[in-house]
Parts: C-alpha cells; sequence; structure tokens
C-alpha cells in the first residue's frame, strides 16, 4: 500500500471514530424530544452543520451536510484513484439537489441544497436552468443520462435508480445493499400503481424505475407484484 493510501486509511479511520454509534443513535432516540435530541446532536460530531435550536427539518439537512463535508475532507487525502467511489457515493447529494431544483421550477418552496464542490456530476450546470426540459437536456448530455421523461417523478426516479447502479458498479462491495434499495424502489412503484398511485404506467413502473431497477434487482424482480417476491427475485439474482 503506498504512503497516501495510508495517509488516507488513517484519516478515515480517524471519521469514523467521531460518528455516533449504536450507542449514541440510542441516546438520541430516548431523548425527551426532538428538542432535546438535537441540542444533543450539536453536541457530537454533527455540530458541524447542527446547532442547537434548529428545527428537525434543519437538522435533518445539517445531518446530510455533515456527512458530505467529511466525504469531501477524505476526497483531499485519498489518492486519485478512490475519488471515483466518494463521487459516486455523494452523488446521492445532487440527486437530493435536484429534487429541490425541480420544486423551485414548479413554484414550489424548496429547501436548502448541498455544496458538492469536485463531487458534483452535473449540478454547476443544472441549477442554473429555467425550465424543467432544460434540466432534461443537461441530465441527458452528463454521466447521468437521459431520464425519459420530464415528469417530477419519472426523474427522480430514474435518478434514484441510476445512484444505485453507479455504487454497485463503482463499489461491488456494495452490491448487496444497493440490490436491496433498488428491490424496495420496484416494489413501491408496484404498489403504488396497484392503488392507483401517480407515476406509475404500463406494467405497473414507471419507465425509469421499471429499467434502471432491472439493472440491479434483475427483470423477475422488477416484475414481482409484492414485497417478498422481489425480496425472492433479488437474493437470487
Amino acid at each position: 500500500m503506498s504512503r497516501d493510501w495510508v495517509a488516507a486509511s488513517v484519516r478515515a479511520r480517524a471519521l469514523a471514530r467521531r460518528r455516533l454509534g449504536p450507542a449514541g443513535a440510542r441516546r438520541l432516540a430516548t431523548a425527551a424530544g426532538a428538542d432535546e435530541a438535537v441540542t444533543a446532536l450539536a453536541d457530537t460530531s454533527y455540530g458541524h452543520d447542527v446547532r442547537s435550536g434548529d428545527t428537525m427539518a434543519r437538522a435533518q439537512y445539517g445531518i446530510g451536510a455533515a456527512l458530505l463535508w467529511n466525504l469531501r475532507v477524505l476526497g483531499g487525502w485519498v489518492p486519485r484513484p478512490g475519488v471515483p467511489a466518494l463521487r459516486a457515493l455523494a452523488a446521492a447529494f445532487e440527486v437530493a439537489n435536484i429534487d429541490e431544483h425541480l420544486r423551485s421550477l414548479h413554484g414550489e418552496p424548496a429547501g436548502p441544497t448541498s455544496r458538492l464542490g469536485s463531487f458534483a456530476t452535473a449540478w454547476p450546470r443544472v441549477v442554473v436552468t429555467t425550465s424543467v426540459h432544460d434540466l432534461r437536456t443537461v441530465l441527458a448530455t452528463s454521466a447521468w443520462g437521459d431520464p425519459g421523461g420530464e415528469g417530477t417523478r419519472t426523474i427522480s426516479l430514474y435518478l434514484r435508480a441510476a445512484w444505485m447502479a453507479r455504487v454497485a458498479a463503482t463499489l461491488p462491495m456494495t452490491a448487496s445493499w444497493m440490490q436491496s434499495s433498488a428491490a424496495l424502489l420496484v416494489t413501491r412503484e408496484r404498489l403504488l400503481a396497484a392503488r392507483g398511485g401517480p407515476g406509475a404506467v404500463g406494467d405497473g413502473l414507471a419507465p425509469p424505475a421499471r429499467g434502471g431497477g432491472a439493472v440491479l434487482v434483475g427483470p423477475p424482480a422488477s416484475r414481482a407484484a409484492s414485497g417478498a417476491g422481489a425480496r425472492r427475485c433479488a437474493g437470487s439474482a
């Protein structure tokens, strides 16, 4: 192992030791109320972005911001070959940013977005778009690819399925986690379709979820009619 990788490993372990862990998570879960939990969280490593007195929504955003900040710090330590793995993980924050931008394009209240820095895939070009059509065009010419439509749900499902596939391809050790996540995504869409929910078409899945989900869990799981069925198919994929 090179000296650079040793230094990055030491830094990663130091960051990992600052996590709450099971005991810390239990303390938060047993707090007397949300305000007490947020105050306790502000006294931990998450205090980088969580402040005592924050609303629950602001604290939840701060938790993600603290995680992203640590990923960016680690990105400054790992050798160049290790950056794609961190960028793939951080892409989940870009998906969340795009969700917020879509809300603003539709004139809806939008929450804060994350600072991605060098981990951005298409965000610097997405954030300046002024229409959903332009947003789709930017995605289609980026590593994300064409979401296949301009509906908010279509884009959202596509990006989540694409992110799962990207992480699994970049970090093979996460494949089982991503398969489980994709199975849940696919199953949720099928159940919504069965109940007449929005966004699902054809065989019960919006095309992006059908195609993206099948990449990870396989066509049998993407056609499963229940959560148990999807789990069985995903487990045998």
